[in-house]
């Protein structure tokens, strides 16, 4: 009897403590969720100018974190995030750590290290983001290859501090992860760009437009269709 009782007890004590480290791992994902998905004006509804921009506060954003360069809306989709630099020392720490600098499993989308100097002004800005199973980050960009869907989501609304981009996509390219080429981000002259925009447009899995810009934003996601160390990247241009 006291053998029984003491198995139930030792039971109950265990079930209690897995309940508890649930609840835990539970709250600590909602927290990094939230944390990974922020409003541009922390504490107050979104708001939106005539062509879809939602009012971000840029003065609180680079008083968090002096990286927050960018924000990036694209209408019809939960893609709704601030844009961080990344640095050549750490070129990965947004990967695994949010705007607010503190370690969390849904990063921050960023701005490629090799971008530091010309920031958007580059022939190529680079722009990473995770594709998380919530649907939030960047997990809408993997749907880009869907040429019905690119066609009613293609205005991606760029701003940055007094600047605002509407951009539209062009083109959507699934590749393994390992192909940099895909993704430079410096180019000798024009006709070098054209060329490397040329054979990104030739490989592409869906193409809306086939000029070639005089500069390109790639959005890049991991995607899960084809094979491992795959990522989808989404090219948008003005």
């Amino acid at each position: 009897m006291t053998t029984h009782r003491a198995k139930s007890r030792i039971g109950g004590l265990v079930c209690a403590s897995l309940l508890a480290l649930a609840g835990i791992l539970g709250f600590t994902l909602y927290s990094m969720e939230q944390s990974g998905n922020p409003d541009p004006v922390p504490g107050k509804a979104v708001s939106l100018d005539p062509y879809g921009f939602p009012e971000v506060d840029w003065e609180y954003w680079k008083s968090v974190n002096p990286d927050v360069i960018a924000w990036v809306t694209v209408p019809g989709t939960n893609i709704d995030s601030p844009i961080v630099q990344a640095h050549s020392s750490d070129p990965e720490y947004y990967l695994h750590h949010d705007v607010y600098g503190k370690y969390n499993v849904y990063g921050c989308p960023y701005l490629d290290a090799k971008c530091i100097d010309k920031g958007f002004e580059s022939q190529n800005s680079v722009i990473f983001g995770h594709h998380m199973n919530d649907q939030t980050v960047f997990s809408a960009f993997s749907k880009f290859t869907d040429k019905s869907f690119a066609q009613d989501n293609s205005k991606v609304l760029l701003q940055m501090p007094g600047e605002k981009h509407i951009l539209s996509v062009k083109l959507a390219d699934v590749i393994n992860a390992a192909n940099d080429k895909s993704k430079r981000t410096e180019f000798t002259d024009d006709a070098d760009f054209a060329k490397w925009y040329g054979e990104r447009m030739d490989s592409a899995d869906m193409v809306l437009d086939t000029a070639v810009p005089s500069r390109n934003v790639t959005f890049v996601t991991c995607s899960y269709n084809r094979f491992k160390n795959e990522r989808t990247l989404v090219f948008a241009s003005e």
